[in-house]
């Protein structure tokens, strides 16, 4: 399959009001942005409510629209590259349009989110760990179109098709209990996170493509997408062009799983069609031999004790690998624990400890040892977060983490982070 066959579907994806019924919930995988509106149009949790009444009569007419702006402030106190703080903000504004209201299409809908980040680096610059330790932290300061795409249910609800800009982690390779966490791995698993030539489309470079979701069953689900095989560019930090180049080649990615009540367990495999360079092999000539960048990986999540429908607690567990001989990280893992209600009388209080783990390939390491700068086995970060809602439109996670040797660096100390992350809904 060619670059421009991703132009191609995504323009043929779309179907108008073809084979589209009664619209309805439809469990998925992951969580999807059109899926997180405000039902009732009157926005009262949020700070400034209704934005005088210009949210509400927007959302009459289809378009719903919502703002949020969240802060980091994390400080280094201990190992890693330097002990000092440094503070980030993201700036986030998200529309969601009802294709029904606008155009009469039944179960069509659309996503346009925008955000723009601003501040420090506090990993990069003070601790140096392979994974990252917060999931919003970028090499740029810079506002970007995130996601615009258009999504249609077809057969009742019994499948959707995709197409635009999107975020992958949206919906593949996620474990809602995990979502809690401020690590980035807990998000998509690094081996995939740092796979390709600038990664999937993830944060915070997206990418154009298709994805295919099937439910045939109440309990099962089933996910398939095809998405430009380099977002951004790896050249300019700064920039994340929507392109389409014969030479970027393409990610291709299946997701599947069952999902019955407190119970999910996933598997998934995925592969970027462009080659990359063995990191130890070449061939008669002198080059480096190219070879496929692939993986899969497994998840699930369950409930473990349950205390109502506000409370209890749930497990979860991740493994991801990948192909040591051409990315740096053969195979991760994460797993952890999350409280929700862990104060009884607060609904919103909610308790997570969690760890992750990557392990650097046996290639790797030894090119690493050509190269004169020996990296050691694995980098283990321990997390433990609490999240609350001290009023209705603010979220408060005072956060520490302990990275184990940081960056996988021989002779690296082993860092101490604490922190906390504010989010207002506006």
């Amino acid at each position: 399959m060619n670059k421009y066959s991703i132009l191609l579907l995504s323009l043929l994806a779309i179907p108008y009001n073809v084979m589209a019924e009664d619209q309805t919930p439809i469990p998925a995988g992951g969580q999807n942005l059109a899926e997180q509106s405000n039902e009732t149009g009157d926005y009262k949790d949020d700070l400034f409510g209704s934005w005088g009444g210009v949210r509400t009569k927007l959302k009459h007419y289809g378009v719903d629209v919502s703002a949020s702006e969240t802060f980091d402030v994390f400080a280094n106190v201990s190992g890693g590259l330097k002990r000092s703080a440094r503070a980030m903000s993201y700036t986030a504004l998200n529309v969601e349009l009802d294709g029904k209201k606008l155009t009469g299409t039944e179960g069509l809908t659309g996503v346009f989110s925008f955000f723009y980040n601003n501040g420090g680096r506090p990993d990069a610059d003070l601790v140096g760990s392979a994974q990252g330790f917060d999931n919003t932290e970028t090499d740029f300061n810079s506002g970007i179109l995130y996601q615009a795409y258009l999504e249609q249910q077809l057969f009742g609800g019994k499948a959707s098709i995709l197409a635009g800009i999107y975020e992958v982690n949206n919906e593949f390779y996620v474990t809602d209990s995990s979502t809690l966490f401020l690590n980035s791995t807990f998000g998509l698993g690094t081996e995939l996170a740092a796979g390709g030539r600038n990664g999937p489309s993830t944060y915070p470079y997206t990418s154009l493509g298709t994805r295919l979701k099937v439910n045939p069953g109440n309990d099962i689900y089933l996910l398939a997408g095809i998405f430009d095989g380099v977002p951004g560019n790896p050249n300019d930090p700064n920039a994340n062009p929507v392109g389409l180049h014969s030479h970027d080649g393409e990610l291709i990615i299946g997701d599947a799983g069952i999902n019955p009540g407190n119970l999910k367990i996933g598997v998934g495999a995925w592969k970027f069609t462009e080659d990359k360079d063995h990191f130890t092999e070449i061939d008669s000539s002198g080059n480096a031999v190219r070879k496929a960048d692939e993986g899969f990986y497994v998840m699930g999540e369950k409930e473990i004790l349950h205390q109502g429908e506000d409370r209890g607690i749930t497990a979860f567990a991740r493994f991801g690998t990948a192909d040591g001989a051409v990315d740096q990280f053969s195979y991760a893992w994460s797993g952890g624990f999350t409280y929700k209600g862990v104060i009884q009388d607060r609904e919103d209080s909610e308790l997570g400890l969690g760890m992750t783990q990557a392990h650097n390939s046996r290639q790797f390491k030894e090119a690493a040892i050509i190269a004169g700068a020996p990296v050691d086995d694995n980098e283990t970060t321990l997390e433990l977060i609490y999240s609350d809602k001290p009023l209705p439109w603010l979220t408060l996670k005072p956060d520490v983490q302990y990275i184990i040797n940081p960056g996988t660096t021989s002779g690296e100390h082993n860092a101490t982070v604490i922190g906390i992350r504010g989010n207002i809904d506006l």
